[in-house]
């Protein structure tokens, strides 16, 4: 869906749903895939995340202009599924005042497997109606012509959509291509041929959507699932000249926040948590469901000298209850920074310049004073807090864990 926008799409939220795995089964079924099911939720006594989802977004009084889902709306290929989170999506829009709504397909989406065709894997995909990965005809054409489509939503911003599935269902080694996806050394030329001819002018936010990971991830003993051919896409986005970048991904449900390598500039990456996939397919993952809204803060970036900054908001899913604000030690905090790429512990001198001895102060103060805390990463501000703590300096955080004060003992020793 793409529109004439009454207001600038940057100014929203970004909405992010990804691996929804939809199913035709009992959701409730120990043996689903999802807990979302193309089967009415009262049918089954069941919550639905997605108009649980809706109903908690709206709760938030936190805005929507863009709806992104990076894959797996449905499973192992199944029709049904794809075709109705694709219209329920769309349909959320709506209900968000969205102003465009885009998805790229996972290897669950094509039918790779073969199970409801014999030989084309995208076929069903394609058939959907209002066309993926965007309604609008000329796109849809492109992406599935040349694996990829970039177009301006508006003025200030860019979208880059590539199929990292296009090769599902062919190849040598089919299982491994539907685990990493690809973007060819073909594609990667076009791309790069595209991105200096010129008719790219700078923007102030280029997004690319993807489903398979473009980069490795960092945790030790972590699954293998990088994207051939990703850290080269990455590298090219990086050397590119419009502007800077963020990245979304799906695929092995663990989210993650983070910089890629290169320069000191290089693509923002958030791979989103699975949004309804039940946990207990994938017993190693630890991570909860969630779905995530990511706000750009423009003056805030302007603040502290880097091209983009913002904020990620996350919610966990608890099975017959609801969405609540992140609360767990894995998946992302209910809100997260990002933007600062600095080291966080070279802050303290002016975090500790702005809370005497044996004061405190609220967190929005503090921020007000170091806007560069609105903008670090997790795992930079669990180091930070670390650091402080070392300094005799404490956070108090409150409902999602969302810090509201900070205090610093005085020189006795004792607390604020």
């Amino acid at each position: 869906m793409v529109s004439k926008f009454k207001k600038k799409i940057i100014d929203g939220g970004f909405l992010v749903i990804s691996d929804i795995h939809a199913c035709t089964s009992d959701p409730t079924s120990a043996d689903a895939p999802s807990y979302v099911s193309t089967q009415p939720a009262e049918m089954f006594a069941a919550v639905d995340p997605l108009d649980s989802m809706l109903e908690t977004v709206k709760a938030s009084g936190l805005k929507v202009s863009c709806i992104i889902c990076p894959g797996d709306m449905t499973d192992k290929g199944e029709p049904s599924g794809i075709q109705y989170v694709w219209k329920k999506l769309l349909d959320i829009a709506t209900k968000l005042n969205a102003s465009l709504v885009v998805a790229t397909p996972g290897n669950h989406d094509l039918d790779s497997r073969f199970q409801y065709n014999d030989f084309d894997a995208r076929g069903q995909a394609m058939l959907i109606q209002p066309t993926l990965p965007i309604d609008n005809r000329q796109l849809y054409l492109e992406f599935w012509a040349e694996h990829f489509t970039i177009f301006d939503a508006e003025e200030d911003v860019r979208f880059f959509l590539l199929n990292s599935s296009a090769y599902h269902g062919g190849g040598k080694r089919p299982e491994e291509e539907r685990e990493h996806g690809r973007v060819s050394r073909s594609t990667l030329i076009r791309l790069k041929r595209l991105l200096e001819s010129g008719q790219y002018p700078k923007k102030v936010l280029n997004v690319m959507v993807c489903h398979h990971h473009p980069d490795a991830p960092s945790e030790i003993g972590a699954p293998d699932m990088l994207m051939e051919g990703g850290k080269a896409l990455l590298e090219l986005l990086n050397q590119s000249d419009v502007g800077p970048w963020m990245v979304f991904h799906g695929h092995r449900h663990r989210p993650r926040l983070f910089y890629a390598a290169g320069s000191g500039d290089g693509p923002i990456v958030l791979g989103a948590a699975s949004f309804s996939a039940q946990i207990n397919k994938d017993a190693q993952n630890k991570c909860p469901n969630q779905f995530h809204i990511v706000q750009f803060d423009l003056i805030g970036a302007k603040e502290i000298g880097v091209g983009i900054a913002g904020s990620v908001r996350s919610w966990n899913w608890l099975v017959g209850d609801g969405w609540h604000p992140a609360q767990s030690p894995t998946g992302l905090p209910s809100r997260a920074g990002f933007g600062f790429r600095g080291q966080a512990d070279l802050l303290m001198e002016n975090i500790l310049r702005a809370i005497p001895p044996g004061s405190f102060v609220k967190w929005s103060e503090l921020t007000s004073s170091v806007p560069q805390l609105a903008f670090i990463l997790p795992g930079d501000m669990r180091k930070l807090i670390i650091a402080l703590g070392k300094s005799n300096v404490r956070i108090a955080f409150g409902e999602g864990g969302i810090p509201f004060q900070v205090s610093r003992g005085g020189e006795s020793g004792c607390v604020a």
